[in-house]
């Protein structure tokens, strides 16, 4: 690489995760236009490397520029240039290749439809894959989802290409033809193939580095690195049952035994014959010694929010959860209003079984029963990318973190929302049933449409968007759904508390309402001083009580997800466990 500075380059990056394991220690490198290996052995610290040139975590120390820009400093820079492909990536269930690449051309900044959907055609038949576009990835061979793979990272025309052991598992065939993308690719840019498997990097790069025990311990053209070499090998095939010699190069098995290359000025007593050198060789001794893309135009932060939450919504909808709680609870709605107890219960005899005062009852109430729902519902946000194992790719993309999470938080609340207008769909539906002899003729009044809307506008929508948060900052924190679904349950404790020992016990009304997390003690204490007419017609006040409690189960939970999206990192959301667990296992997974 010239002194330029162009291409890149990369000094004295170091690493350390928690527990004191240092992925890297000191690391240099200077990379320009070609194809670049990086070799070295599991736990090396090559994928600790691929991240953090990925902007995915950031060093202890060091720096990092991409031609002539500062990496660290401005890392939007590279994402915007960046293609990467890590070393296991997976799907959604369901999507097809030609709708992943076109969210991912998206992401990269490819607004106008006819260009992302050009690029996609493009990339499609590029990899080979054209005639496969329309099949779900997840019916892909490993071949192929390879081969989606570089697809991706080529998303955007990428200046800075990082592949982490891309041929693992290819058959013959499928390496050759990777092998002949990423030459194509490397003629203008600059391509760095991390891996373990030697015949990549000899038959594909000019220049690479041996990467161990977190530092470059050699670097070079393949034959600079085999001349050191050259004369000094020796080899000889020992026996089945015989002990190895100590301080051998390499092992290798073969049908009479095990052929052994040492390294020695001169060979060694007891049937040595010279050993041509190779690369082999090197990797084994270096290992020894160290124990451009351009940026989419007109996409405003609303839009960006608007898209990415419709994104969420319609990946929410896939699955048949959102449609069987749909359905469950339309279904429940119209059991409990067939039951005569249930009904005498809410104090409702005397009033249609459509009335405003059951509408009030059962919407506040519902919150309750769909608290497990939406707390898997707002962790899929962070979830969905990890199950897929799509996560590192999703967050090497150039945009910005918070507003991708902030969109997604949004087609989750709608989300969230749409199934408890279930109950509202049940109230609607009672005055056909009700001309169909379900309903006495008596029992059914006019549509309430207000009270429906009015229920969804004051209970629904903070409740969800309160509790939504806080699932959310728990998934963020945890990244699963072990946090949302523990809060879930405290949160079951807490309306048990206030309605069943606050308020069932008349120790405080007022406290009993601001605790309750639905909403339902305050609309049940309202509608149980209502007339009959008022049950049938009636609105729900505002009280001061009322609005204490949407206020405390609305603000702090939209406060602190605030707080929590302008700290989150890309770093917390890579690494395998949550912060604050064992720290050993998450930092040795992280190093290799």
């Amino acid at each position: 690489m010239q002194d330029s500075g162009e291409g890149l380059r990369v000094t004295g990056l170091t690493k350390t995760y928690a527990g004191g394991v240092r992925a890297l220690d000191g690391v240099d490198l200077a990379v320009g236009a070609g194809l670049y290996g990086l070799l070295g052995p599991n736990g090396a610290g090559k994928s600790t490397l691929m991240r953090t040139l990925a902007t995915l975590q950031r060093p202890d120390r060091g720096s990092i520029t991409l031609d002539g820009v500062d990496a660290l400093a401005d890392p939007d820079y590279v994402r915007r240039r960046l293609g990467y492909l890590p070393q296991q990536i997976g799907t959604y269930p369901t999507v097809t290749g030609r709708q992943l690449l076109e969210r991912f051309a998206w992401l990269k900044g490819r607004t106008d439809t006819a260009e992302r959907r050009r690029e996609v055609a493009r990339l499609l038949e590029r990899v080979n894959l054209r005639q496969d576009a329309d099949r779900a990835v997840a019916t892909y061979s490993g071949g192929m989802l390879r081969r989606f793979g570089i697809a991706l990272a080529l998303v955007g025309d990428p200046r800075l290409l990082i592949v982490d052991e891309p041929t693992a598992g290819l058959d013959p065939a499928e390496r050759s033809r990777f092998h002949r993308v990423l030459a194509d690719v490397a003629a203008d840019n600059v391509v760095l193939l991390s891996t373990h498997i030697v015949d990549d990097v000899e038959s594909l790069c000019e220049r690479l580095s041996i990467l161990a025990a977190g530092r470059i311990v050699a670097e070079g053209t393949p034959a600079a690195l085999i001349a050191p070499l050259e004369g000094r090998l020796w080899s000889r095939v020992a026996p089945r049952g015989e002990p190895l010699p100590e301080g051998g190069l390499r092992v290798s098995a073969t049908p009479a035994g095990s052929r052994v290359v040492v390294e020695a000025p001169a060979p060694p007593d007891g049937g040595w014959a010279p050993h041509a050198a190779c690369l082999e060789d090197v990797y084994p001794r270096g290992d020894r010694a160290g124990r451009r893309g351009r940026r989419g135009g007109g996409m405003t932060t609303l839009r960006f929010l608007a898209v990415e939450a419709w994104h969420e919504f319609r990946a929410g909808c896939r699955g048949p959860l959102v449609a069987i709680v749909f359905l469950g609870l339309i279904a429940y709605l119209l059991l409990v209003l067939l039951n005569a107890d249930y009904v005498r219960e809410m104090g409702a005899t005397d009033v249609p079984r459509n009335s405003p005062h059951l509408v009030y009852l059962m919407t506040s109430g519902q919150a309750v029963w769909l608290i497990f729902v939406w707390a898997w519902l707002f962790a899929q946000p962070v979830v969905r990318d990890r199950t897929a194992r799509l996560h590192e790719v999703v967050l090497s993309a150039p945009v910005s973190l918070p507003a991708l999470l902030a969109g997604r938080y949004l087609g989750a609340l709608a989300l969230g929302c749409l199934l408890v207008t279930a109950t509202g769909v049940g109230f609607l539906l009672v005055p056909p049933l009700g001309a169909a002899g379900l309903f006495a003729p008596d029992s059914v009044g006019p549509q309430p449409l207000f009270a429906i809307v009015h229920s969804l506008l004051i209970f629904t929508l903070p409740s969800a968007a309160g509790l939504g948060a806080l699932f959310l900052c728990a998934a963020i924190r945890t990244r699963g759904v072990a946090g949302p679904f523990a809060l879930a349950a405290v949160l079951m404790l807490v309306w048990m508390v206030s309605m069943v020992v606050v308020r069932g016990g008349d120790a405080n009304p007022v406290l009993a309402t601001v605790l309750d997390p639905s909403g339902f003690a305050e609309a049940e204490e309202q509608t149980n001083l209502w007339t009959p007419r008022e049950k049938a017609a009636g609105i729900l006040r505002m009280t001061p009580p009322l609005i204490a409690n949407r206020l405390v189960w609305t603000l702090p939970g939209l406060l602190l997800l605030g707080i929590v999206l302008r700290r989150v990192g890309r770093e917390g959301l890579v690494l395998e466990r949550a912060p604050g667990g064992r720290a050993g296992r998450e930092s040795r997974s992280a190093a290799e």
